[in-house]
């Protein structure tokens, strides 16, 4: 089966993408062998997924998006080395936090196996699973 990955060339499906997290879900990660996905309506950054908070306008009635907090995602970088990533989720100095390496096409794959049932389409760089 191929798979269908959308907005991403073969080769940023391959290359290295980062992200900063604490020790001890990193570790929680490898030892459970499960990855999670947060919901985006609970991250800090009001900035993500706003368009959906907004709602719209359907003959002159305004409306909201009743799936607005159904969503899900993690924060990666292509950036090996980011301050920005390190300040924004390391910022907490009483805890240690590490860098994970992975690739879009191990975190899609994995994701896509996890739950075959769902359109394959759908996955727009969103992670799965890092066994690797």
């Amino acid at each position: 089966m191929k798979l269908n990955f959308l907005n991403l060339t073969e080769k940023e499906l391959d290359t290295p993408i980062y992200r900063i997290m604490k020790e001890e879900h990193v570790i929680r990660l490898f030892a459970e062998q499960r990855n999670v996905l947060s919901q985006i309506h609970n991250w800090k950054d009001k900035f993500e997924n706003f368009q959906m908070a907004l709602g719209g306008v359907l003959d002159g009635e305004q409306f909201e998006f009743t799936f607005k907090n159904d969503f899900v995602g993690q924060c990666w970088t292509r950036h090996a080395l980011s301050e920005a990533m390190w300040g924004i989720y390391a910022n907490d100095t009483s805890k240690r936090f590490l860098r994970i390496k992975s690739t879009p096409r191990k975190l899609l794959t994995a994701l896509a196996k996890a739950h075959p049932t769902m359109p394959q389409d759908t996955c727009d760089g969103s992670p799965g699973d890092l066994r690797h």
